[in-house]
């Protein structure tokens, strides 16, 4: 990937919008265009990463992968379905997701076993919670990462998906209501059980 990637906006690329620059990397492999959209985004993307992954190695490494993964799907971005900027932010989204599933599969086996009685979390009360955050559909999922695991305001979830304040609000408070309903029906409550938080 060239120019853009220091930080300053290709000069030819400036005033472009960002879907006109994703068409360019999608059918011209135009790498001006994605050092544009790296320009753009990064900063974002950085300080979203800071807030969910905590280590500068590895938000460095998810902010790179997510333009990777831009260049290599910029052909199946489709205009009708969300703003570019909303696409690339799911990208960035899930990959630093996956690397936090990733780090937890990691670690798990060091952790020590709690005795009964302790306030940690039971083990069985995490996979009951993310069972049920499978049963949420994709856009509540997304909206309860960003909001829970990502430390997101509405407002900032507002801005990331483009979506009207009052709907973002609408629908973490029906994702949350499933998640209880889901957790309760477990037998999961108390401090195991999703909430407002």
């Amino acid at each position: 990937m060239t120019g853009g990637l220091d930080g300053h906006l290709p000069r030819g690329d400036a005033d472009l919008d960002d879907e006109v620059l994703v068409a360019r990397v999608a059918h011209a492999r135009d790498e001006e265009a994605l050092g544009t959209l790296f320009a753009r985004y990064a900063p974002y993307l950085k300080a979203m990463a800071r807030r969910m992954l905590r280590d500068d190695e590895e938000v460095d490494g998810s902010v790179q992968d997510t333009f990777v993964r831009v260049w290599e799907a910029a052909d199946r971005f489709d205009p009708k379905k969300a703003s570019a900027k909303t696409w690339i932010v799911t990208i960035a989204h899930r990959l630093m997701i996956n690397r936090i599933r990733v780090r937890r599969v990691e670690t798990t086996e060091f952790e020590p076993w709690h005795e009964p009685g302790t306030d940690a979390a039971d083990p069985i009360d995490k996979l009951y919670v993310d069972t049920a955050l499978e049963s949420l559909s994709p856009v509540e999922r997304s909206y309860v990462h960003l909001a829970f695991f990502g430390g997101h305001s509405h407002q900032e979830i507002a801005e990331v998906t483009d979506r009207p304040l009052g709907t973002v609000k609408s629908v973490i408070r029906r994702a949350l209501g499933k998640l209880r309903e889901a957790l309760e029906e477990r037998g999961v409550t108390g401090s195991g059980a999703a909430g407002e938080g």
